[in-house]
């Protein structure tokens, strides 16, 4: 890992977020990641940094914004019920304790809201156990999961209108993580157990699904880690920008992804890579196009991209988050900008910015805010990258059983946020349990 000074890392760090600018006629020395102002660090990708004469101004603004943002002490404790009457609970206090309702998951069926209109497309049964990443992803047109068929795991791809479907093979292992590039996107992309990551391009003809092999990043079986909690993929996030129209040139989003296996991470640039290898090519010949990240003492849970893919930011059951500048031009090893526990040193099991990816606001810059998960997202915490500062936590807790068996198992919740930010949805694997609250805006 590249060493910098805690002053030199925040400076860059608070440039990439667009903090610290000044208002006014004074703002003509600041910069933006909207704009390109020559007069400003630059690196290589393009992103720009607050030059040195405004260093001042930026930790003022910092000390405003932790003013601005801090709660009073507010405990808060909340118990839901199960019973449809009760509705929606408001959240108001930054410690929140969230007592939840008593489920036996022994019985097979768990009976559900008739309130929610559910419409089978396909029935699959997946081994019951927590996954760190996701079992199925969703596209406009498509549904993408995995299956284990006689002859190993095979992902299976579904038309959501015709139900049309596809099958596609040639996995070592189960298949551990996949994702659409985004929403709109005929991109798909997956990791197995080896730590192989696979890249398609799905498209139709004459009703019948076919895919085609973008990219096969292979990794050779002495290099796997003995111990994982579940290899990740996550692509750059697509953000829809009304200003560029139909004009792709600059959208990364199918074209940058970063995948986590062990104790190490890489962020791949797919186009250069394609450009220099083909379609299939091992990790370690990959000499362009990929940023190899290592600095946990644990195994990584979690990673996120920003949506220009300038910074990785890595969870670790080490419990600490870090950020990474992510750089293809240079050569050097990735510079980690930040590095904090935000659970006093639990593992981290969940790591989500709070980014609006369906209407960009000029003036809300990227990954200000933060969600942290521990204890398998049982305790999450809202953060100010602005101050670091702890917004909120929230807890949740079985409530004591009145059921025969003694030690029901602790909670286990999946989180996740939707496009906009808005909606966090949690969902308890063992209890056969969803539940969906209104993130507050923060401005």
């Amino acid at each position: 890992m590249e060493s910098t000074s805690n002053e030199d890392a925040s400076r860059i760090l608070k440039g990439i977020l667009n903090i610290g600018e000044l208002s006014g006629a004074e703002n003509d020395q600041g910069s933006s990641s909207h704009e390109n102002n020559g007069g400003s660090d630059r690196l290589k990708n393009g992103h720009e940094f607050p030059a040195e004469n405004i260093t001042e101004s930026i930790d003022s603004y910092s000390a405003q914004e932790s003013d601005s943002f801090r709660l009073d002490p507010v405990l808060q404790f909340l118990h839901f019920t199960g019973d449809e009457e009760q509705g929606s609970l408001s959240i108001y206090g930054n410690e929140v304790h969230i007592t939840t309702d008593e489920v036996d998951i022994r019985q097979p069926i768990v009976a559900g809201s008739n309130r929610v209109r559910i419409v089978p497309v396909t029935n699959y049964d997946w081994e019951s156990k927590y996954y760190n990443g996701n079992l199925l992803s969703v596209s406009s047109k498509y549904i993408a999961y995995g299956i284990r068929g006689k002859s190993g795991f095979m992902l299976r791809i579904l038309n959501r209108k015709t139900v049309q479907k596809a099958l596609i093979k040639g996995f070592t292992g189960s298949i551990e993580d996949m994702s659409f590039a985004h929403y709109n996107s005929d991109r798909l992309a997956c990791i197995d157990s080896a730590g192989d990551v696979f890249v398609w391009t799905i498209s139709e003809n004459d009703d019948l699904i076919n895919y085609t092999l973008k990219l096969c990043i292979k990794r050779k079986n002495e290099t796997l880690p003995e111990v994982s909690t579940g290899n990740r993929l996550v692509w750059c996030p697509y953000v829809v920008d009304d200003d560029d129209g139909d004009d792709d040139d600059e959208n990364i989003s199918e074209q940058v992804l970063a995948a986590n296996v062990g104790r190490g991470a890489e962020v791949f640039d797919v186009d250069m890579i394609t450009g220099a290898h083909g379609d299939t090519v091992d990790v370690d010949n990959i000499k362009n196009g990929i940023v190899k990240v290592q600095g946990h003492t644990n195994v990584f849970t979690d990673i996120a991209l920003a949506p220009d893919g300038s910074v990785l930011a890595t969870a670790s059951e080490d419990g600490l988050v870090k950020f990474w500048q992510i750089n293809f031009e240079s050569g050097d090893p990735p510079l980690c900008l930040h590095e904090w526990q935000p659970h006093d040193g639990q593992p981290v099991s969940r790591l989500m910015f709070c980014d609006n990816h369906v209407v960009q606001d000029d003036k809300s810059p990227f990954w200000r805010f933060l969600i942290t998960g521990a204890r398998h997202n049982s305790e999450l915490k809202i953060w100010c990258t602005v101050t670091w500062s702890c917004l909120q936590t929230i807890r949740f807790k079985l409530p004591a059983s009145n059921l025969t068996f003694v030690s029901p198992p602790p909670l286990k919740l999946k989180a996740s946020l939707d496009l906009s930010a808005q909606y966090l949805v949690l969902s308890d694997i063992d209890r056969k349990v969803v539940g969906s609250g209104k993130r507050l805006r923060l401005l």
